[in-house]
């Protein structure tokens, strides 16, 4: 689906196009929200949606508020304001109601009143919906994920190996079935499903291997990253998992630290240096059409002043 987001500060519009499974009727405005994030790197809580004039809650999907089809978002066109200081008084903007939605989209606490109970209500709805989400997320990626940037492409290291090729422009379908549980590791009994393996985001960090033989990729874990405790027993646990599972081995990369990575979904990113064949090996498995490009569809939100890459890799 396509919807399309107005900038009043800089009277602009991009459309935000993405595939059914991530933006459709049953997406939330905090779904949308989190899409714009991976695009622009505002943080969603400091954005506050509008559709005529009326803020759409977090929790409200975009059937809720009468885009059933992309015909219905054709006609539709959302506002998007972003909070500024925490002591800059918006309430002038929006009736009451309206300021009290938008202070509980943006995490923020308001007076009690029957407006807030309901809200709050609502929101609590929401929360149980998304952590059914949680146990069953989709197989597919964000579209701006596999479009790599050109001033992100990296042209200091000198090698042709097809299989760098193939993880630095993300040509490889959906995840398998099943890899997600498959690859799980528990700690703490927390569990951590397998969510992705993309080429290091940090481009430096792609130079600290042996370039002609190996590469550095990042594997993605689905959970929230505070509730990792001991990081390096965490490794430990992804080596072993991948070891037994896939037959490969990797090394651990271990001065580098686990990192934050999520936008949509909570995911944990931990580097890893391996061989290019053990590289091909371990895509193979993990992924539907490896060495075959998805066709994306192509957002053309426009950056208005976040990371010029958006948010971390989902």
């Amino acid at each position: 689906m396509r919807v399309t987001i107005y900038w009043p500060e800089t009277h602009s519009r991009g459309d935000l196009e993405e595939h059914d499974e991530l933006l459709g009727p049953e997406s939330t405005i905090l779904d949308v929200k989190g899409l714009i994030q991976i695009w622009t790197g505002e943080s969603v809580r400091k954005m506050v949606l509008t559709l005529n004039g009326e803020v759409a809650e977090n929790n409200q999907t975009l059937e809720e508020i009468g885009i059933r089809s992309q015909s219905d978002a054709d006609k539709c066109e959302f506002s998007l304001l972003l909070e500024q200081d925490d002591d800059e008084n918006h309430e002038g903007e929006f009736t009451h109601e309206a300021y009290i939605k938008a202070l509980l989209a943006t995490g923020k606490r308001a007076s009690v009143t029957k407006e807030t109970q309901h809200a709050e209500e609502k929101l609590r709805e929401a929360n149980a919906r998304r952590i059914k989400e949680r146990r069953a997320p989709p197989s597919v990626r964000p579209s701006r994920l596999n479009v790599v940037p050109e001033d992100n492409m990296d042209k200091q290291i000198c090698t042709d190996h097809r299989i760098y090729e193939i993880f630095e422009k993300a040509k490889y379908g959906r995840r398998e079935e099943g890899v997600d549980a498959e690859y799980a590791v528990t700690m703490d009994g927390e569990k951590f499903d397998f969510w992705d393996l993309r080429i290091a985001e940090d481009v430096n960090l792609r130079h600290r291997c042996d370039t002609n033989k190996e590469i550095v990729l990042e594997i993605f874990y689905f959970g929230e990253f505070k509730k990792v405790k001991i990081p390096d027993f965490f490794k430990s646990l992804v080596q072993d998992k991948i070891r037994k599972s896939v037959g490969i081995d990797f090394c651990i990369m271990e001065n580098e630290k686990l990192r934050d990575a999520g936008c949509l979904y909570p995911l944990i990113a931990m580097p890893i240096r391996l061989s290019y064949e053990n590289a091909e090996t371990l895509g193979k498995t993990v992924f539907e059409h490896f060495g075959r490009p998805m066709t994306p569809p192509q957002s053309k939100i426009l950056n208005k002043g976040g990371p010029k890459n958006g948010c971390a890799t989902q």
